[in-house]
């Protein structure tokens, strides 16, 4: 019996989720699922009122992220 396995490297595209709250937190798990980007981390203008200690992932305010 012969077994050939093929590993194929995917090049996943890293993004930052907009957005801390709820709806980013459930992007986030939906990315996760779907396997097709790497979430590296949130950007919300308001991080003084989250709860950081929720987040795995680094939570960036929106004055450290460079005009596009």
């Amino acid at each position: 019996m012969l077994i050939v396995v093929h590993h194929i490297e995917r090049i996943m595209e890293k993004i930052l989720i907009y957005g801390a709250g709820e709806a980013g937190m459930q992007l986030e798990r939906a990315f996760n699922f779907a396997g097709d980007v790497d979430v590296v981390g949130f950007v919300d203008d308001d991080i003084e009122n989250l709860d950081l200690s929720r987040f795995v992932r680094p939570v960036f305010p929106f004055s450290m992220i460079p005009e596009v």
